[in-house]
């Protein structure tokens, strides 16, 4: 089968189309698949695509760096005839000498990155950092320093949307410094494009460093024309510009931690080979910070016992834009009609899972209860006309896609936009949030912004009681227990496929109260998890730090 490889994984309307104008079935890959830990093991897994058609699905950022690696990549490794394709489905040509030219770039540029980190490193170990009192003010330079492209879908993207729109409704004025227009976000909002001067220094987070230090020069310079009242960035790796603008310009800064970005790959990845710098990084930005933002008590714990004093921490979970998610988003012909595009009909009883299909989102156990629970009683199955929706991509989907193969009405829809995730969870019935603990020997520490989103569309909610999961779905209800119109949702003990699976019948068996739980999780996520609500509490919390 022809394999398409893009640089991040492409929508499923985007593979639609590359199929229907190639008239062939497309086998998805993206590069992130064959990232080794060296460039000899990177070298051996790219050669394994040589044993099969190939077509390119070119990034459509406008980013020149991911769009040049993939015609590299596909020039030198693909088979004759490899073709390279827009998501506007314009042909691009590939040729052997573009490739070889990429291969020394990547040399090159590895060496120049080297020489950075460790000019990097010096600076870190001189530097003496001082957090500056907040002064007021409504003008706000907002850094997202995650190097990304073509990232359409997912937590980050909600989160960055909510906060910035949330200020701006406050009426703050907002710039966002990023590589690429960030989905989503009001119009009314600035853009300042970060351009990076490379992406082909190997190890890739050698690219992270050269990022950052092309961010501070623009940014630098863009606040001696326009500056701000104070900073605010979203944590990223071997980012620290936030902090070396700070003392630059002695603005206040305010710093997301959604959790150490070193500790997530180590423990969820194959780790970082310069894991020491990328420490460095973080602490210089969280030591820098006015005020650090995190998302759980667990990550307030973490920051405490890294030397971040109590006043400076402010802990608030994540939120929801409720006119974006509502009961009412879709009229009922619309909801039948989105249900048609995936082959299900009106009356079938959708089950929805909605984000990552990898590490703690619990979508490998979410299949084999999925799979107990049909293989049981196939009749009550029927009977129900059960359907499972399964919305996103990751890691284990051809796992999980194996696992339910032969079970009826089972759909998976791929990666969505994020604009079109609200449709996905209106034409649904029961929404499941089945996070596990992934036993690291850490505790859970997220805020999953699904589950949020879930509530505000005032669907029942099945979630497994894990940490603030738990204490946001509380009061809730659990099987073999009274039932209260105030509960919010359905728990069940984390890993546990027999609660699970109790509590999908339940859920399924008992439509009333299952319409009820929807109620007041739209009302419970109003009244404390909006985004206008942080950003409100936000400004209350800096205001103590003058």
């Amino acid at each position: 089968m022809t394999q398409v490889l893009s640089f991040y994984p492409i929508t499923d309307s985007f593979h639609a189309a590359l199929q229907r104008h190639l008239g062939k079935a497309l086998t998805p890959r993206f590069l992130g698949e064959f990232r080794k830990p060296s460039l000899i093991g990177t070298w051996k897994a790219l050669r394994t695509l040589g044993d099969e058609p190939l077509v390119l699905a070119l990034d459509d950022s406008g980013a020149e760096a991911p769009t040049a690696l993939l015609l590299a990549v596909g020039s030198l490794f693909g088979p004759r005839g490899t073709r390279a394709y827009s998501s506007d489905l314009v042909e691009t040509q590939t040729s052997k000498r573009t490739g070889w030219w990429s291969l020394w770039t990547v040399l090159w540029d590895s060496f120049l990155a080297r020489v950075e980190a460790r000019g990097m490193r010096i600076q870190l170990e001189r530097a003496k950092w001082n957090p500056l009192p907040f002064r007021g003010g409504r003008k706000i330079a907002y850094l997202k320093t995650t190097l990304g492209y073509g990232v359409k879908a997912g937590g980050s993207v909600g989160h960055v949307a909510g906060v910035v729109n949330a200020l701006l409704h406050k009426g703050n004025s907002v710039e966002i410094f990023a590589n690429e227009v960030q989905p989503l976000v009001e119009p009314h909002a600035s853009f300042f494009q970060l351009v990076p001067p490379s992406l082909f220094a190997y190890p890739a987070e050698l690219n992270l460093v050269r990022f950052h230090h092309s961010v501070v020069k623009a940014v630098h310079r863009q606040f001696g024309e326009a500056r701000p009242d104070w900073i605010y960035q979203r944590l990223s790796t071997s980012n620290f510009a936030g902090a070396i603008l700070s003392l630059q310009h002695q603005l206040p800064l305010v710093v997301e931690y959604n959790g150490s970005e070193v500790w997530i790959a180590k423990n969820w990845g194959e780790g970082m080979p310069f894991e020491s710098l990328s420490l460095q990084c973080e602490d210089a930005l969280l030591r820098q910070a006015t005020l650090v933002v995190t998302v759980s008590e667990v990550l307030g714990e973490e920051l405490r016992g890294r030397g971040i004093p109590t006043e400076r921490v402010f802990v608030h979970p994540n939120c929801v834009d409720p006119a974006r998610y509502r009961p009412d988003l879709l009229t009922p012909l619309q909801v039948a009609a989105i249900r048609r595009e995936i082959n299900l009909d009106p009356d079938d009883l959708v089950l929805t899972f909605l984000g990552t299909f990898g590490a703690w989102h619990g979508v490998d156990f979410l299949a084999e209860a999925i799979r107990e629970l049909y293989s049981g009683n196939p009749e009550w199955w029927e009977r129900h006309r059960v359907a499972v929706v399964m919305v996103g991509d990751g890691v284990l989907k051809s796992k999980v896609q194996t696992e339910l193969r032969d079970i009826p009405r089972i759909r998976f829809t791929g990666l969505v936009p994020q604009e079109s995730a609200p449709n996905y969870l209106a034409i649904s019935d029961i929404l499941l949030s089945p996070h596990v603990d992934r036993r690291t020997g850490e505790r859970f520490f997220g805020s999953p912004t699904k589950l949020f989103e879930y509530m505000a569309v005032g669907k029942c909610v099945i979630a497994s009681e894990l940490e603030q999961i738990g204490e946001v779905m509380s009061p809730a209800f659990k099987v073999g227990e009274g039932f209260d119109p105030r509960m919010v949702g359905v728990l069940f003990q984390p890993g546990n496929h027999r609660e699970f699976i109790e509590a999908i019948r339940w859920a399924v068996e008992h439509p009333s109260e299952r319409i009820q739980l929807g109620r007041s999780a739209r009302s419970k996520a109003i009244k404390e998890f909006t985004w206008e609500l942080f950003a409100e509490r936000l400004v209350t919390k800096l205001q103590t730090l003058r």
